[in-house]
């Protein structure tokens, strides 16, 4: 248990890291895909029939209509993935569960490093353009394209304790995001304080990185907690970080791609309506406005994505809440 590629030089404990890993020890977890797919109902139409005919792979679109990044999907969908992103070759749910725990109760703090890859390509104000990533439309009646697995950091202003969690974000324009953040989400209590004193709150969204990653940041630990700890305990080496270029926050160095992004006080324009995690369709909305200042990826980024209402969503949220 635990003594995989995380404590090899081999696996770099990254997206593509995980992607060299898998390829090279368990390749029937991968299916690439070299033909164009449209990322307008396309990549979900081809996930959906593999699931339809009980196939869960991690598939790699390599080729996505209107963009020159690959996509990655499908990622959280199987069990033995999850599994496998913690070191563990075998092992029951519960097996899986009991090392979840104790990496959960052992968090690590990240360490702060001058850069790193994400940084490698940085975009600022009208460089801009987030049609530039292989946004995908999921559902028959979605209100627009969405990014489904932007992790978004945000930090409370009050005790400084970095928070992450999944919040879609419908593209407006270039530049812009629709977001709905629950009323439950500590996201959404950070956003408010903000608010409240009348400034844009900034939101790092983290597109990309290791499952095991994705693991710790979104662990359900109470409002105190900072999730990048968390994530190092799962790792179990610190998270390294870079400071953002306009924003105040700091981000996985080896992260693929992170969008820098203010979320507006007081602007509520119409998101939605958008097919949720229950298999039913969310109502539009009046929700906030997220403007992107930056983008930032490496060379050759890797863009990722979760398919809301499936395993790649339902299996990831789910074994994250069971310890709690």
């Amino acid at each position: 248990v635990g003594t995989l590629h995380m404590k090899t030089a081999t696996y770099t404990p990254d997206l593509r890291g995980f992607i060299e890993y898998l390829e090279e020890n368990h390749p029937e977890q991968v299916i690439r895909i070299k033909k164009e797919v449209d990322p307008h109902f396309g990549v979900t139409g081809i996930v959906d029939r593999l699931e339809k005919d009980n196939q869960f792979p991690l598939v790699i679109f390599e080729n996505v209509k209107g963009s020159s990044i690959p996509l990655i999907a499908n990622m959280h969908a199987d069990f033995d993935r999850l599994r496998l992103s913690l070191g563990m070759e075998s092992g029951t749910v519960k097996e899986f569960l009991g090392e979840y725990h104790k990496r959960e109760s052992n968090p690590i703090e990240p360490i702060l490093v001058e850069n790193g890859p994400v940084q490698e390509v940085v975009k600022i104000g009208d460089e801009v353009d987030v049609n530039e990533l292989p946004i995908c439309t999921y559902h028959e009646q979605d209100g627009g394209k969405y990014i489904t697995a932007g992790l978004d950091l945000m930090r409370d202003p009050d005790n400084n304790v970095n928070n992450i969690g999944i919040y879609r974000l419908m593209v407006k324009d270039r530049n812009s995001f629709g977001i709905q953040v629950s009323e439950t989400a500590h996201g959404n209590y950070i956003m408010k304080k903000y608010e409240k004193r009348g400034l844009p709150c900034p939101m790092a969204v983290v597109l990309g990185h290791h499952p095991a990653f994705f693991l710790g940041t979104l662990s359900f630990t109470p409002m105190d907690t900072d999730e990048l700890h968390v994530a190092g305990g799962m790792l179990e080496k610190p998270v390294e970080l870079v400071k953002c270029k306009t924003i105040p926050l700091e981000v996985p160095a080896d992260a693929e791609m992170v969008l820098e992004c203010e979320i507006l006080p007081h602007i509520r324009e119409e998101e939605a309506p958008f097919g949720e995690y229950p298999g039913t369709y969310g109502p539009m909305r009046m929700n906030p406005v997220v403007k992107v200042k930056a983008i930032t990826h490496r060379k050759d980024p890797l863009y990722q994505n979760a398919f809301v209402g499936h395993p790649d969503n339902l299996l990831l949220s789910g074994l994250v809440r069971s310890t709690f």
